[in-house]
């Protein structure tokens, strides 16, 4: 992602973003960081590093793409086993959503793919995903939620019924965010999701998440 949309989200969009990042990364100077983001410098989340896309793609025949696992070391490959148990997919259908987000249009991806792309990206961005049970949920055991920390918080019975087996949503998705919200409603956006404070609830971070009209084959 591009280093300017990962400060955005990470630090949120007020003036002053790029000075806590300073901060946080004292061995950068502020002149060295300005030509960065002028020369559109991207970053990968879950490394921390900076680099300058390639502007050329070689063509990869569709049987290389298809079998793309067979490149991945036994680590990433042992990676990629644990994050499709944890998605209840199988490690086939992990990397073929992996490939697809690396090298598809995301907006032409059905609206639970680039809600899972989102959510994804947050995680790499080190925000607290989880899903909860109806008991973490709501009633007297409800997880108690800082609203100092980044988080998303979805309800596994809620989220079990929001889409269809083609992956459009077809039921109100709510989700429970805290931390910089901005900064992840941001993200949402970009994914073709939508995050708007639910009306009439006592929870200031509860929002009802919605796919944008228009995009993934939406009518």
């Amino acid at each position: 992602m591009l280093l300017t949309d990962y400060i955005d989200s990470v630090y949120g969009t007020a003036r002053g973003n790029r000075t806590r990042f300073l901060k946080d990364n004292p061995d950068i100077l502020p002149q060295e960081l300005s030509r960065w983001l002028k020369a559109g410098l991207k970053i990968r989340p879950e490394t921390g590093e900076i680099y300058k896309p390639v502007s050329r793609r070689v063509s990869i025949p569709s049987a290389v793409a298809a079998g793309a696992g067979v490149f991945l070391s036994d680590d990433l490959r042992e990676r990629v086993a644990s994050l499709a148990i944890a998605q209840n997919v199988t490690t086939d259908a992990m990397l073929n959503y992996l490939w697809r987000s690396c090298t598809g249009e995301l907006s032409e991806q059905n609206d639970l793919f680039r809600l899972t792309y989102a959510l994804e990206t947050a995680k790499d961005m080190s925000w607290n995903y989880r899903l909860l049970s109806d008991r973490e949920w709501s009633g007297r055991y409800a997880l108690a939620l800082n609203a100092g920390v980044n988080g998303i918080y979805l309800s596994r019975t809620n989220l079990d019924v929001a889409f269809d087996d083609n992956g459009r949503q077809t039921n109100p998705l709510t989700a429970r965010l805290t931390g910089n919200v901005a900064g992840v409603m941001k993200l949402f956006n970009r994914c073709g999701w939508q995050a708007k404070p639910e009306s009439g609830s006592s929870l200031p971070y509860q929002y009802s998440l919605m796919a944008r009209q228009g995009v993934s084959g939406k009518d």
